[in-house]
């Protein structure tokens, strides 16, 4: 059997306004590629499928700016109905809006039939208040060309349409990540058994077990009656049976959750392994370059000394200015004092300011020595022209004096600079030495000399620090101590100590259980066959059976889901490598598909991408968290075949990706796909050319040379209420 979405109408939904005539898509039985850029209606074309499948649409929290899956209801009926169809509607007057869906089912034979699925909500306004009336709903069969109603139930059909147990895998939203289909721990096995029912030796297995224990009761019951004379079989029963109890006590619930308690604790250290080495690493970098810091500080620190020594000095009388008898020397001396502490000054400030280019650095600093008057560059912005040169301003050198020049000459920094407020104190106390040099005589030039060259020279030292440091970085990473480092790593030692307790406590019970199956083997009911019943014969037999049963159906199933492990290894490596081979770092990368059965009996999974050496590559999100997903899930479609031959409708599956990536990915389904693909994307769009980019271009011309595919984009329509559908 095989699904196939033909088309998708939508009636004032979202963005949407109109009839269903107004917005229509229509989809081939290949793969559908619909692309639009951000808030023109792509993921509210998604949300019109996942409303027909699960009755829910995805909605933004605001309170916790978090996307939710949430049923439409009179708290966010305004966030649904096209808001042109809102402010339009007077008070008591009803609109409609709705979604109507055409799908096709074929079976083995070739024969097929066309449903119509119709959901409407009629809604009102009331005192400027969207109120829900009620929801509709509508099945109509198409025969010969012909619309009829149908006799489904309108959710009979949708179960048809997809199963429910694998809406998850084929409704996929990937735009953000907390709604992705989760791939590892219980949630796996269930993707797994749902896709491709792996589950059947378990439920066997299960059944034997519990046959097992129901025969084991039996034997039991048998050997009580059989020895209800005899007092000291019948003690010797007690003790077995209750030597029995205490062993499956602990067989089945003491040792199967200390299990389950070391498994997740194993998963506890195996998660915050990675964070605690990341920890450790990043106190042992903060160090390195805490010891950068420390020279800086004390270099500022001495900065701080020499500066105050030196206004002090000035202030008692340690240096002094007497009247100047004209001599020029100590003038000249002075004034190119102060070119240099303030072409030093022009420099550091120009260093510091991050929205300079170098080349611009070195203008700015030479018109330090005039500073042109910010209130002049401001007129020359509000009038348009160029003081200078007489020219008029155009946009670009308006917004570089605006957004340049004047912060620069008013001293608005974006840092804040300890050696140049220094400096800059430096350049206004010698700006007052030469103010007073007409007045006053000759400076002792060797202090301020000396001074200056210190403070100048301490200065130069911090820079040469400050570069070393960023040296270290680049070359280091810039790896800080966080403040969850110190819980990271209490959490990793803590899982570390509970981890050999855990170990400890499983060894003391299972020397328990060694004892007491010891003992049980030591306990004699009643040896005489003669005295054995022929029922309890039989039961014995029995047990042995099913005790063979059930080992060797855990056997086999441990087998199966070997198997199982390594083909959807191979599978998934094969579109993982397709859909990364333009990245040859993810390339080089392998996913691993593990498998184990814990204490319970159970399966469990685990899904990882691991380097050529074997290392974890494991992330978090991103590029290889979203191809990851999305190798496995075609990987778990192929394997499956048609036992899952339903529409894999996706919202942005390779938001998380490069461009180059994305091409793989829409090449390879081409190419490949095993079902009916409905992919709507942002990633082939262009914003600023307002057109389809060089990679969407290369996927269209591939489409047209594809019968089954088809290539649709969605734009704003002349009126801005509007929207348009172009197919290709």
């Amino acid at each position: 059997m095989g699904v196939v979405i033909k088309q998708i109408q939508l009636k004032n939904w979202f963005g949407y306004k109109g009839e269903y005539e107004d917005n229509t898509f229509e989809f081939s039985d290949g793969v559908n590629i619909v692309v639009a850029t951000n808030d023109i209606g792509k993921s509210k074309l998604h949300n019109a499928f996942r409303w027909i499948f699960e009755d829910k649409v995805i909605l933004k929290n605001t309170e916790s700016n978090k996307h939710e899956i949430i049923s439409i209801n009179m708290n966010n009926i305004c966030e649904v109905l096209n808001h042109f169809i809102q402010t339009s509607l007077k008070n008591d007057e009803k609109t409609t809006l709705g979604v109507k869906l055409t799908y096709e089912i074929k079976n083995l034979r070739g024969d097929s039939k066309v449903r119509i699925l119709t959901k409407e909500i009629l809604c009102g306004k009331e005192v400027n208040t969207i109120k829900v009336a009620e929801t509709k709903f509508k099945v109509e069969r198409l025969e010969r060309g012909n619309l009829k109603t149908a006799m489904e139930n309108f959710s009979d059909c949708v179960k048809e349409l997809m199963r429910n147990n694998l809406k998850d895998y084929f409704l996929v939203q990937g735009e953000n990540v907390e709604n992705l289909t989760p791939l590892k721990g219980n949630k796996l096995v269930d993707t797994i058994n749902n896709l491709v029912e792996l589950d059947i030796l378990d439920k066997k297995y299960n059944t034997s077990d519990l046959l097992s224990k129901s025969i084991k009761k039996l034997k039991n019951d048998i050997e009580t009656k059989d020895n209800r004379d005899n007092v000291v079989a019948k003690n010797n029963i007690k003790k077995k049976q209750s030597l029995e109890k205490e062993i499956e006590i602990l067989e089945e619930i003491e040792l199967i959750e200390i299990e389950e308690f070391i498994i997740e604790n194993e998963k506890t250290i195996h998660i915050f392994s990675s964070q605690a080495n990341e920890a450790k690493e990043r106190k042992k970098l903060k160090e390195e370059i805490d010891k950068f810091n420390k020279d800086i500080y004390y270099k500022e620190g001495n900065l701080k000394a020499l500066y105050k020594s030196f206004v002090e000095s000035c202030i008692n009388g340690n240096f002094w200015i007497s009247k100047l008898t004209g001599n020029t020397l100590e003038k000249e001396i002075l004034d190119q004092t102060s070119i240099e502490v303030r072409e030093y000054v022009a420099n550091r400030r120009a260093e510091l300011d991050d929205r300079l280019t170098g080349k611009e650095q070195q203008m700015l600093s030479a018109l330090e020595r005039d500073q042109p008057s910010p209130l002049i560059l401001d007129q020359m912005v509000v009038e348009g022209q160029c003081y200078v040169c007489s020219q008029k301003l155009n946009d670009e050198g308006r917004i570089y004096i605006k957004e340049k020049l004047i912060p620069y000459f008013k001293k608005e920094l974006n840092h804040d600079d300890i050696e140049l407020k220094v400096l800059e104190d430096v350049h206004d106390f010698v700006k007052k030495s030469q103010g007073y040099l007409n007045k006053f005589s000759p400076i002792d030039l060797d202090f301020i000399t000396q001074q200056k060259n210190e403070i100048i020279s301490i200065g130069k030292e911090i820079k040469e620090i400050e570069i070393c440091r960023e040296r270290f970085v680049e070359s280091n990473g810039t790896l800080e101590e966080n403040d969850d480092d110190n819980i990271t790593l209490s959490t990793y030692n803590d899982a570390l100590i509970k981890a050999e307790k855990l170990k400890e406590e499983r060894e003391c019970k299972i020397s328990e259980l060694n004892t007491k199956k010891l003992e049980l083997s030591n306990v004699k009911i009643n040896n005489e066959k003669e005295k054995v019943s022929k029922e309890f014969i039989i039961a014995e037999d029995l047990q042995r059976f099913s005790e063979l049963l059930s080992n060797y159906l855990l056997k086999l199933k441990n087998e199966e889901y070997l198997a199982f492990c390594i083909k959807l290894e191979n599978v998934a490596n094969k579109k993982w490598k397709a859909f990364t081979n333009s990245n040859a770092v993810l390339n080089n990368q392998n996913i691993k598909v593990e498998f184990s059965i814990n204490s319970a009996k159970k399966p469990e999974f685990e899904i990882r991408v691991v380097d050529k050496y074997g290392n974890n590559s494991d992330q978090g999100g991103g590029a290889s968290q979203a191809i990851r997903q999305l190798s496995v899930i075609f990987g778990l479609v192929e394997i499956a075949k048609g036992n899952v031959d339903y529409p894999f409708i996706a919202d942005a599956p390779t938001s998380h990706t490069t461009l180059a990536l994305t091409e793989e990915f829409f090449n390879y389904q081409l190419d490949h796909a095993q079902n009916q693909n409905i992919l709507i994307t942002k990633e082939l769009w262009d914003d600023r050319s307002d057109d389809l980019n060089s990679t969407g271009h290369s996927i269209l011309n591939k489409v047209q040379n594809i019968n089954n595919a088809r290539f649709i984009t969605i734009k704003n329509g002349e009126k801005k209420n509007r929207l348009i559908t172009l197919i290709k």
